[in-house]
């Protein structure tokens, strides 16, 4: 995608014309698997169940999703959710364009009356391993319990809402999730570094492990 979709996108990593996404050959297959799919009870009505996915995994009656995958996202996904998560690769981890989520930035103001400190908060935010899991994980014991030293899993009854994006400060300085090796971070950094771009997003089917 280039600017969100906005100027086009690039329909493989190997060929740089851009191309209108909705008029591709691709777009329109995509549309009929959708039709059939929805035609055949495959999908919800998301226009009349606002729930999200986080929500209708763990109630069973969802048997997967198509998602953006990523090194450790399976297990990601379990511990948000509480069951067990397969994940399904079906096209290679790739970046894209606009794979930075600006959104999410944190930037230190031009009218800040105090830049100074300002990078200091965001220096604390980014470095400090201690802030970083109390904000993604929560309080240990409330809300989580150590697995071993560099792994946590979130406690049933803990109404923290644990990961949340990319808004919280440095993820690599924070634990690994349950069940994630301990070079997870290693292996997302490794990943970003030596994905193919430009190209598609990486794709992937997330389901119940029973259901594999």
């Amino acid at each position: 995608m280039l600017g969100d979709n906005r100027y086009g996108v690039l329909m493989s990593p190997q060929d740089t014309e851009a191309v209108n996404r909705f008029e591709s050959d691709a777009y329109w297959d995509f549309l009929q698997l959708v039709f059939q799919w929805t035609q055949s009870g495959f999908t919800y009505d998301k226009l009349t169940d606002s729930n999200t996915l986080l929500y209708h995994m763990p109630s069973g009656k969802i048997f997967g999703v198509r998602c953006k995958g990523k090194p450790g996202f399976a297990e990601q996904e379990s511990f948000l959710t509480g069951k067990e998560i397969g994940y399904v690769e079906l096209t290679p981890y790739t970046l894209y364009s606009n794979a930075v989520n600006h959104s999410y930035c944190y930037v230190i103001s031009k009218t800040s009356k105090d830049p100074e400190v300002a990078m200091q908060l965001l220096n604390l935010l980014y470095n400090d391993s201690y802030i970083a899991n109390l904000l993604i994980h929560g309080i240990e014991g409330r809300h989580y319990a150590k697995t071993s030293d560099f792994s946590v899993l979130k406690k049933p009854d803990s109404r923290y809402c644990g990961i949340e994006g990319y808004t919280y400060c440095n993820l690599y300085t924070a634990y690994v999730f349950h069940g994630a090796p301990s070079t997870l971070w290693n292996e997302m950094m490794e990943k970003d570094a030596t994905a193919p771009a430009p190209g598609p997003v990486a794709s992937a089917l997330m389901v119940e492990r029973s259901e594999i």
